[in-house]
């Protein structure tokens, strides 16, 4: 639905003002792309323009000429212009925030009325100096406004934003604005409704896109399906794309208005070799494949973020990075994107993983190590063959082997100082070829995780040096294969102490949990964070779901936007320091 007013009398009922009565020349009200919401502006007399076109606000970006002019809203004695359209809901909060536009939800919480808003509006965009209260013309009059649009209220039980004490506010950020004028802005007014700012501008794209990525999972660097899927869903934002980063990865760059530091947020895209058992109607269709880990939805949580971020960058000066990463599940693929150097000019940089154990909806951190190294190792078990109705002409190198898995447990058990973590599992172990002959080798692997960096340069020596000794002791030999492979995945503290605020000010202080312990799975996000100060975080699906790497793995996507949020609300905050 489209109207427009040229010198006529119109009437018309909105969220903002409620009820609209008087003769306007130029005030435009648009259906919004069609979604629930109406787009109002002011059209600027401009002999390019379409007097019968609202003045988009992807217009607005880079577009000096083609700007709104709210003063003849308000009837200021200075004119000015601002950059943004307001885009209001049915229940009178703002839905399309891409554009930029100023939400009822942080005006509205504190009780200001329609004139206040208004007056709020034109300080923050410059239109007015502080303390200044403009009037609106007497062409535009306000009666009540209609209840249906009344703040927030609702019947029923509130959400769990809506039962949060507000976030107390610890330090303020700055937003430029066209007239160089740049108003001081809370981070609770930045945060406030991004969630759902989030979900409800493209919540359900976001959830699209998980469910398009799931259904064909693929591993390690051979991630190009899952890559075109990105690039497709991040078509038309103005972003500058590199693809065939360590192999199939993709990585993106946004430009805020001005020059400033840039910010990483990064997401992995590979699945694992899982048969898939949720029973999900958009299940794997790749038999022996599967996301388990939620790689999925951090891909679909980043494009959230790249989405909010493009149409919010009037509002920061820098530059955001975000990196599509393969081959997280034992490729490396984080450590051959900083080999690349893609990331070399990245100042801090972030990342999330959905976690099962951690209530739905909560977020936790911590300085230092907040997962393992995980090394790798295969172990080959030499004695001396024969049959199994005569041992003792042989040495039983099965023997050996399972003497040497009893052994290796010492090692940490015995050798590592008890309040410091470390893990030595043997997970596979193989040998001989029939029930009736004692096999000359036998094999064994399995994984090492540490958080000390100088006891994980020790373990390979006296893992081989106590095999040796055990095999020896009963005529055989062992041979040890150790790989050094993901590094400890350690957060800068200041970066995880600002991880922890923008958590707060955005889910509420309940929400944001400050890890005691880290957990000793490994993460090759880790390579980033060797390079770059940050934090990598762990975002809560709930206490109820299977754990990551089993074939039952799934998650209430309600989750997803308020990922977006969350990476959205951490770039924001990293680029006003």
């Amino acid at each position: 639905m489209r109207a427009w007013a040229g010198k006529v009398r119109i009437t018309f009922e909105d969220c903002l003002l409620g009820h609209y009565e008087g003769e306007v020349d130029d005030f435009v009200v648009r259906r919004n792309d069609g979604a629930p919401a109406y787009q109002l502006a002011v059209v600027v007399d401009d002999a390019a323009q379409d007097v019968g076109e609202v003045v988009r606000g992807v217009d607005l970006l880079d577009s000096t000429p083609r700007q709104i002019l709210l003063s003849r809203l308000l009837d200021l004695k200075v004119p000015g212009y601002a950059h943004v359209p307001l885009v209001l809901g049915p229940d009178g909060r703002r839905l399309a925030k891409r554009h930029g536009a100023v939400t009822l939800t942080d005006r509205g919480a504190l009780g200001e009325g329609t004139k206040e808003v208004l007056a709020w509006m034109a300080r923050s965009l410059g239109l007015a100096g502080p303390g200044e209260t403009p009037t609106p013309t007497d062409q535009l009059t306000r009666a009540s406004t209609p209840p249906a649009c009344r703040s927030s209220r609702r019947s029923g039980p509130r959400s769990r934003r809506e039962r949060r004490e507000p976030p107390r506010v610890s330090k303020r950020c700055r937003l430029r604005n066209p007239h160089g004028r740049e108003p001081e802005m809370s981070v609770t007014q930045s945060f406030d409704g991004l969630e759902e700012e989030v979900c409800e501008g493209f919540g359900e794209k976001i959830v699209a896109l998980r469910r398009d990525i799931h259904r064909e999972p693929e591993l390690g660097f051979d991630t190009k399906k899952t890559a075109e899927k990105v690039l497709a869903a991040l078509d038309g934002l103005p972003l500058i794309v590199q693809i065939g980063v360590a192999e199939n990865g993709v990585v993106a760059t946004l430009k805020g208005e001005g020059d400033g530091p840039t910010v990483g947020l990064r997401a992995d895209m590979d699945a694992l070799p899982i048969h898939e058992e949720t029973g999900l109607p958009f299940a794997s269709e790749t038999d022996g494949k599967m996301h388990a880990c939620g790689h999925d939805g951090h891909t679909s949580m980043l494009v959230g973020a790249a989405h909010a971020l493009a149409g919010m960058r009037q509002r920061f000066n820098g530059t955001v990075k975000f990196f599509f990463q393969p081959a997280e599940e034992g490729g490396g693929g984080g450590k051959v994107m900083i080999e690349e150097g893609v990331a070399d000019d990245v100042s801090s940089i972030f990342a999330l993983h959905l976690w099962p154990g951690l209530p739905f909806g909560k977020a936790a951190t911590k300085a230092g190590p907040i997962m393992a190294a995980a090394d790798a190792f295969e172990m080959t078990v030499r004695g001396t063959g024969g049959h199994g109705a005569m041992p003792h002409l042989t040495a039983d190198a099965i023997a050996m082997a399972a003497q040497i898995v009893t052994a290796l447990q010492t090692v940490v058990s015995r050798e590592v100082d008890p309040v410091q973590p470390a893990v030595l599992t043997v997970g596979e172990i193989g040998a001989g070829s029939a029930y009736n002959i004692i096999p000359e080798t036998a094999r064994l692997g399995g994984t090492v995780r540490t958080l000390n960096e100088d006891l994980r340069r020790k373990m390979p020596e006296r893992m081989e040096h106590l095999a040796r000794g055990v095999a020896r002791g009963m005529r055989g030999d062992a041979e040890l294969d150790y790989e050094f492979s993901y590094p400890v995945t350690m957060n800068d503290e200041e970066a995880a102490g600002r991880a922890m605020g923008v958590i707060g000010g955005l889910l509420g202080k309940e929400n944001a949990l400050e890890l005691t312990n880290p957990s000793m799975g490994a993460e090759d996000f880790a390579y980033f964070l060797e390079k770059i100060p940050g934090a990598f975080i762990w975002l809560g699906v709930g206490e109820d779901v299977s754990g990551l790497h089993t074939p039952t793995f799934a998650f209430d996507e309600e989750i997803l936007p308020l990922g977006s949020a969350l990476l959205t609300a951490l770039a924001l905050e990293s680029l006003s320091e």
